[in-house]
């Protein structure tokens, strides 16, 4: 099963070469690679969920980016993974990223928010969640050598600020006219990637 051989990688001593290889196995398969990101996605995802494999899904992120940080192939593959996981772990790779490649363009060429979204309701605290991210990306990238990254996530947080009032003038019509909300998906819109 796929939790086996999971448990069985994380439990290795040399478990850091282990996954990159896989990782590297899936970036570079000839498979379509949309597949690969989701099995990706399902490998981090259920790694992450295992509190004995967390702490190691951690080092390795760290570990895999201080070496290949510069690799973009590698970096787009890994952040097109990790943009669907737990936000906490996605902004630190993020972070750990940037501390390796300070390339403002590499940086706007990674995906930084989820691959799609979907909810029921109001759309607004999705958007806000959105908006936390964001800043909080931007106040962990200090100094000179981020200042063309903060002005972008700047504008980018005006643009989804922008667009969140519009979302709530419609709600507003939506319960003014007591309509009821829309169920919706929305991918690669403006507030998905800028």
């Amino acid at each position: 099963s796929d939790t086996g051989l999971l448990n069985a990688l994380w439990r290795s001593a040399n478990y850091t070469k282990l996954i990159t290889i896989a990782m590297d196995a899936l970036r570079t398969a000839d498979v379509y690679s949309y597949y690969a990101e989701v099995f990706g996605h399902h490998f981090m995802s259920k790694s992450l969920e295992n509190k004995v494999h967390a702490p190691k899904v951690t080092i390795w992120l760290e570990e895999h980016i201080s070496e290949f940080g510069k690799d973009m192939s590698r970096m787009k593959f890994l952040f097109n993974i990790l943009c669907n996981c737990q936000k906490d772990v996605f902004l630190q790779g993020l972070v750990s990223f940037c501390r390796v490649n300070k390339n403002f363009d590499d940086f706007k060429s990674l995906r930084l928010t989820e691959t799609s979204r979907s909810w029921s309701g109001s759309e607004i605290p999705l958007i806000d969640k959105q908006l936390e991210f964001l800043d909080n990306l931007r106040t962990r990238l200090k100094g000179i050598d981020f200042a063309e990254h903060r002005a972008w996530i700047s504008e980018w947080i005006q643009d989804i600020r922008n667009y969140k009032s519009r979302i709530e003038t419609e709600e507003f019509m939506d319960l003014a006219y007591n309509r009821k909300f829309p169920t919706k998906k929305v991918t690669d819109q403006l507030i998905l990637k800028k």
